[in-house]
């Protein structure tokens, strides 16, 4: 009896493509693009492993499926009740992008606080603007910082800015790592950060946590980061307060909707850098994701439990 097929949508490049053949045998793989799948699509109906981020919807149409390894962080796609398929083991790949995500963050800051946003168009102008930008140039070295969330992209950012001998509180609603842990906590603590890096996975507990109040309690000399989802900061709010010129400077990876739309003010918002969710990018991405899926279709055949499954319940 042939084994049943193993359902491929994950964006994947001809490297990685080529690792998953060279690794899997047989005929096994059936390289289906996300796409393309449908209600009665015969892959979506046999398949009792898949790699990729199946539709919620879709689910349904997957009697056979008992494991998916997302090619994401994220599965909040998957925390509605009307998608959740029971007996499902879903895993993510949490750790992967903890080191891009978090120099991501830290380059912003760096860009922000040692002029690089403008001396990079005055290069390309070529224009001399030393005296200009020097006196408004800053430094990281010993500011006080507060870093939301302690997962691993949570605990690198804390790491990183400790070596610039940063301040660091942390917030988290059960890490015994968090310093602040109480969303009343919050007020006080952006008043008292000079850095503030969120990287708050999507929960229903984090979906508009960080809004008018809370930007507007940041001190005039803070930068505020998002690296972690843009449902979790109230975005008409970040365009009012940077448009305002409220305090010093924005990095914004993730936003609400995304691409973000030609017309939108966050553009347009002064001292900002969007940085257009490559925050997780580096060459060897997909590849590596492949890697990951290739790890626990290893522990899954030998009967060992897969890693980083996901807690609907929590989550994350």
């Amino acid at each position: 009896m042939n084994p049943a097929p193993i359902l491929v949508c994950a964006h994947l490049d001809e490297r990685a493509q080529r690792l998953l053949r060279e690794s899997v045998p047989g005929d096994q793989l059936r390289f289906v693009p996300r796409a393309e799948l449908r209600p009665g699509h015969p892959v979506l109906a046999a398949a009792e492993i898949a790699f990729g981020n199946i539709p919620g919807p879709l689910l349904a149409a997957a009697p056979r499926l008992r494991w998916m390894q997302l090619e994401s962080v994220g599965f909040e796609y998957y925390q509605d009740p009307a998608h959740q398929k029971p007996g499902l083991v879903i895993t993510n790949l949490k750790g992967m992008f903890e080191w891009p995500a978090t120099e991501t963050a830290l380059g912003g800051l760096l860009a922000l606080a040692r002029g690089y946003t403008e001396l990079i168009p005055a290069q390309a102008g070529r224009r001399w603007v030393e005296l200009e930008v020097r006196p408004r140039t800053w430094t990281l070295h010993g500011r006080p910082a507060l870093v939301l969330g302690a997962g691993s992209i949570g605990r690198r950012m804390r790491l990183l800015l400790e070596a610039f001998e940063c301040r660091v509180q942390v917030y988290a609603r059960s890490s015994p790592d968090a310093t602040v842990r109480r969303p009343e906590d919050l007020p006080a603590a952006f008043a008292a950060s000079e850095i503030v890096v969120c990287c708050l996975p999507k929960t229903p507990a984090t979906i508009g946590l960080i809004g008018r109040e809370l930007l507007r309690a940041l001190p005039p000399s803070a930068v505020f980061v998002n690296i972690g989802r843009g449902a979790v900061v109230d975005e008409a709010a970040l365009v009012e307060v940077m448009h305002e010129r409220r305090f010093r400077g924005a990095v914004v990876d993730v936003t609400y909707a995304e691409p973000v739309p030609p017309d939108h003010p966050l553009w347009s918002c002064p001292n900002t850098i969007v940085t257009q969710h490559t925050g997780g990018g580096y060459a060897d991405e997909l590849l590596d994701k492949a890697r990951c899926f290739l790890a626990n279709l290893n522990r899954h055949r030998a009967g060992q439990p897969v890693q980083n499954q996901v807690d609907m319940a929590r989550g994350y």
